[in-house]
């Protein structure tokens, strides 16, 4: 027997689902996995640091330190910092990827810097370096942000 009423119904949750898994599909969709950088060149070993913070490869700085930007600099002083590429995660989502021209990243153009949290990860990466003409590369740097 035909129930208008039953197919109402039916058609209803068949919508509902469909949103549903469209929403769901959407939002997954929207997050970008982290993926490491392919970086030319050779790696030298230079000192990299946030300014006024010891130099590292793996470090945690407190969140304070990024909230006007981040300002690169090199223990040799021989050479130059030309440009680095920063990403920003939390947990295994990529949450922002920029190369950055120059040794300095201010804050307006990475707003994620004044809204950090604990246990967020910030890498440093590709930083290509100059000294007489001759392009190379620093380490890569890893910071955890602590509160």
């Amino acid at each position: 027997m035909f129930q208008p009423g039953l197919l109402k119904n039916s058609n209803m949750k068949k919508m509902v689902f469909i949103l549903t898994g469209c929403l769901l599909f959407s939002g997954c969709a929207s997050k970008k996995k982290i993926q490491s950088l392919n970086c030319n060149g050779d790696i030298i070993q230079v000192g990299l640091s946030v300014e006024g913070q010891a130099a590292c490869s793996h470090c945690e700085i407190d969140k304070e330190v990024f909230a006007k930007g981040i300002s690169l600099i090199l223990e040799d002083t021989t050479y130059e910092i030309s440009q680095f590429t920063i990403s920003y995660s939390n947990a295994d989502t990529l949450l922002f990827q920029k190369e950055v021209h120059g040794r300095v990243l201010r804050s307006k153009d990475a707003s994620f810097l004044k809204k950090l949290n604990a246990g967020d990860v910030i890498s440093i990466d590709c930083v290509k370096i100059i000294k007489d003409n001759e392009v190379s590369l620093s380490t890569t740097m890893l910071i955890v942000v602590r509160l």
